[in-house]
């Protein structure tokens, strides 16, 4: 995970849900990257519930991509999102995401079961279930990352630029001035 330590992006529920991850596959690993108020807080939490083996604050990285690059999955929790920039930036690198099926961004972006997964905001067993499924299927996590800088090509400037300027030409035709 890439993100501020914030109440917005509620990575208490990620380390949560990854208690029962680590149940079910004692191997995996949480790598929470980024700063902010609540890294104490989120410590604490780590400590309280036996995970410092398996869940580590990594601090702020300057090499995103290689975070990305490198992990199997990608996650948000977040609260709410204007855009789900992270969601991009993952996908780019191949790296599927597992997220919170916010009211905004992220299924304007994730196609469930393609380049990722949605799961109910606030459903910790699900957000579990489907980091497992991902963990442990690597044909389906292959399929998933090879589909990722597709579904990011959407989101180009020029795709972007298509978009307005085929809607301002339809309300054009439709008398808006």
């Amino acid at each position: 995970m890439l993100a501020r330590l914030d109440p917005q992006k509620q990575l208490g529920e990620a380390i949560r849900a990854f208690a029962r991850v680590v149940r079910d596959v004692p191997k995996a690993r949480l790598a929470i990257y980024g700063r902010g108020p609540d890294q104490a807080t989120l410590q604490q939490l780590i400590d309280r519930l036996g995970l410092a083996g398996s869940v580590t604050l990594k601090g702020y990285t300057s090499d995103a991509a290689r975070v990305y690059q490198t992990a199997s999955l990608s996650l948000l929790t977040s609260a709410y999102e204007g855009f789900g920039l992270v969601v991009l930036e993952s996908l780019s690198h191949g790296c599927p995401v597992v997220s919170y099926d916010l009211k905004y961004g992220p299924a304007d972006i994730i196609t469930q079961g393609e380049n990722g997964f949605l799961v109910p905001q606030g459903d910790r067993g699900a957000l579990a279930r489907q980091i497992v499924t991902g963990l442990r299927d690597p044909a389906l996590r292959d399929r998933l990352s090879a589909a990722g800088p597709r579904a990011v090509a959407d989101f180009s400037p020029e795709v972007f630029v298509a978009r307005w300027s085929a809607e301002f030409n339809r309300l054009a035709d439709e008398g808006w001035s």
